[in-house]
């Protein structure tokens, strides 16, 4: 099963991802996150940049790296539109 999923959450919205694997996963999860930015389903890989991430479990990983994301759909000049297997 593959997917994505917004919820309420404390913070403000909050954003699942559903694959087979992580890197599926945490791909999911930035569709969901560039939905609440407005993409709708305009959402598309257009550039491939590695990064690395290290964290102390999948969950503080999984929002450190939406965090990119974040950044890099607000204009910032991170390029953080990135394959999900990259770590």
């Amino acid at each position: 099963m593959v997917g994505w999923a917004l919820f309420a959450h404390d913070a403000d919205v909050g954003v699942r991802g559903v694959g087979p694997t992580r890197e599926a996963a945490f791909e999911q999860g930035a569709i969901a996150l560039m939905h609440t930015m407005g993409a709708g389903s305009d959402v598309a890989p257009r550039q491939m940049v590695s990064i690395a991430c290290e964290a102390p479990n999948d969950e503080v990983l999984f929002v450190d790296w939406l965090r990119i994301h974040a950044a890099a759909g607000s204009g910032a000049s991170c390029a953080a539109l990135t394959a999900a297997g990259v770590w």
